[in-house]
């Protein structure tokens, strides 16, 4: 018959601080930002700026013409 301590054999096994871990995840403050600069890159100022330069273009050859 073989000899068996009563004590536990690892104290932090069930330690419920421990069950917080496992897989990490974005804080909501990262994923926020993250939605900002997707929402940014849809609405992408760049272009409306260039629209509007080739709108000037256009009303400044027409004014030569008109001229």
């Amino acid at each position: 018959m073989s000899k068996r301590s009563n004590k536990p054999r690892n104290l932090l096994h069930n330690h419920p601080l421990l069950r917080k871990g496992g897989v990490h995840q974005k804080t909501r403050k990262a994923q926020r930002r993250g939605d900002k600069q997707a929402l940014r890159k849809t609405w992408s100022f760049p272009s409306i700026r260039s629209r509007a330069l080739s709108l000037e273009k256009i009303l400044l050859v027409l004014a030569t013409h008109a001229e």
